[in-house]
């Protein structure tokens, strides 16, 4: 039965059957999942199944995925937090080597202990004295959560031109394509490529296109799309979680997720693109939700762009059509 479903839409276009199912709905799915900073993606994801769902989700553009499963979600972030975790021990485990207020401050003035956003540069010995770091007593206190001052220092680090956050950018990248990898191959039904907003140049897609078509996946690129007005926003609410980025890169980030999705929307390997649009209900930065404002199948439009070309003979084959059959179904894909 699963065949025939598979085999349903080319029967219908060879005109010997109904059209019965999108045959890459069927496949093990890779949905690789893009947004600006602040766009929501994690909640995004999170409230796209179950109870919780409302406006357009992941569920409902994706009947064949019942739910993720913590296993089969990568995220660019975690690749993110954990080099600046080891980034934030280097560090720890050199200022631990001073013996007094006077060689501390010798360690942490070097130039290693700060970098630079913008035109603004950033110093750990802003946020750690000699007597702080004497109470921390211990990496973790030191490092702290998300908001802990040391903690936002050195989130902010990553990749705002410094060599070191360079360098960082670097190995998140190959520890997330790395880690996304694994999964890919033990995974049985789905996996979700979660890509930093503002780091999306850190997310090797190409590499995951190639990956998800040798392992048997129908991949998928979904974007949310929120105004950059709306991204400063939130972002200027992250800024209390010492989550923030500056502005200039927001700006930065949204011109990058533009030609990101305008390079993979013509790669061959890709099987569907769809857009949500954040839909405004209210005046607040959370009032409202997405709803569809593309979804382009683009294997099923490949896929008729070849039936054509076999009906004009470009192809030398000859095929016996329905007249306007292939025609309407172009029209009606491609709407």
């Amino acid at each position: 039965m699963m065949r025939d479903l598979i085999e349903g839409l080319e029967g219908h276009l060879m005109g010997v059957g109904p059209l019965v199912e999108f045959k890459e709905d069927l496949m093990k799915q890779m949905i690789i999942l893009v947004g600006a900073p602040a766009s929501g993606k994690s909640h995004f994801v999170k409230h796209s199944f179950g109870r919780w769902a409302k406006g357009a989700t992941l569920g409902k553009s994706f009947p064949g995925v019942l739910g993720l499963h913590v296993a089969s979600k990568q995220e660019s972030d975690n690749s993110l937090r954990r080099t600046q975790y080891d980034a934030a021990k280097v560090d720890y485990d050199e200022l631990a080597k001073a013996r007094s207020d006077d060689e501390f401050n010798r360690l942490i003035g070097k130039p290693e202990f700060s970098y630079r956003i913008d035109d603004r540069v950033r110093r750990l010995k802003d946020y750690v004295t000699w007597e702080s770091f004497q109470k921390h007593g211990s990496f973790s206190s030191f490092f702290g959560d998300k908001g802990h001052p040391v903690n936002a220092y050195y989130a902010s680090m990553r990749g705002r031109g410094s060599e070191r956050g360079e360098a960082m950018k670097e190995m998140a990248r190959k520890y997330f394509f790395d880690q996304s990898r694994v999964a890919i191959v033990r995974s049985k039904n789905v996996i979700l490529i979660d890509s930093a907003g503002e780091d999306i140049n850190s997310t090797p897609f190409e590499k995951f296109l190639k990956l998800a078509k040798d392992e048997g996946y129908s991949p998928s690129l979904v974007e949310l799309h929120i105004p950059l007005s709306l991204s400063i926003a939130r972002n200027n609410l992250r800024g209390k979680a010492g989550r923030a980025v500056p502005e200039s890169q927001i700006k930065a980030a949204f011109k990058a997720m533009d030609a990101t999705v305008s390079r993979l929307r013509k790669d061959p390997r890709l099987d569907r693109y769809v857009k949500y649009v954040w839909k405004a209900s209210g005046s607040g930065p959370f009032d409202g939700e997405f709803a569809i404002g593309i979804d382009d199948r683009t294997a099923l439009t490949r896929r008729l762009k070849e039936l054509k070309m076999k009906k004009s003979g470009k192809l030398n084959l000859a095929a016996d059509y329905d007249d306007g059959m292939v025609e309407k179904l172009m029209a009606l894909v491609e709407s």
